[in-house]
C-alpha cells in the first residue's frame, strides 16, 4: 500500500513539474508586468486600430460592405492569434528583462497599480490611435516630396547601363 501511495505521489509530482515551472516562470517580475499591462488585448486594439485606414481604403476602392466587414474579422482573428500566443507573452517578458532591472520592473508594477498607472493602460489604445492618425496627417503633409524623390532615385538606378552592387 505504501509503495502504491509512494507511486502515485511520484507520478502526480512528475505530472505537475511542468505546471510548477510555467507558474514559476509566469511569476517572474517581467511575466508580472505583462500581465498587469493587459498587453494581449491592448496590442490587438492597437493593432486593429491601425489597420482601420487599411479597411477605410478597401471601402474607398468599391470594395462591398460585406468584403471589408469579413477583411476586419479575419484581421481581428489573426491579431488574436498573434498575440495570444504564449510565445509572445514571454518574448515581451524577455525584452523588459533586457531593458529593465528587477528593481525597476517592479516599480512599473507598483505604477501601473496605481490609479494613474490603470488610467494609462486603459487609455493607451486610444493614444495610440490618435498619434497615428497625427503621424499620417503629417506624413501625408510631406508625402509628395518623398515619393517624387524616391521616383528620381528609381530613375537614375532603372537608366543605368549596368547594375550597382
Amino acid at each position: 500500500m505504501k509503495t502504491l501511495f509512494r507511486n502515485a505521489l511520484c507520478a502526480c509530482l512528475i505530472a505537475a513539474t511542468p505546471a510548477i515551472a510555467n507558474a514559476e516562470e509566469e511569476s517572474t517580475p517581467s511575466m508580472r508586468l505583462v500581465e498587469m499591462m493587459n498587453f494581449n488585448e491592448t496590442a490587438i486594439d492597437s493593432a486593429l486600430t491601425a489597420f482601420k485606414p487599411m479597411l477605410q481604403q478597401f471601402a474607398q476602392m468599391g470594395l462591398p460592405d460585406e468584403a471589408v466587414i469579413e477583411i476586419e474579422a479575419a484581421a481581428r482573428a489573426f491579431f488574436a492569434k498573434t498575440f495570444n500566443d504564449p510565445e509572445i507573452t514571454r518574448g515581451i517578458a524577455e525584452v523588459y528583462d533586457r531593458n529593465f532591472t528587477p528593481a525597476e520592473i517592479e516599480e512599473m508594477i507598483i505604477f501601473y497599480d496605481s490609479p494613474l498607472g490603470r488610467k494609462v493602460l486603459a487609455s493607451q489604445p486610444e493614444v495610440t490611435k490618435q498619434s497615428m492618425e497625427l503621424g499620417q496627417k503629417i506624413a501625408e503633409k510631406n508625402q509628395a516630396g518623398f515619393q517624387q524623390e524616391m521616383m528620381e532615385i528609381m530613375g537614375r538606378y532603372q537608366n543605368a547601363e549596368e547594375p550597382r552592387d
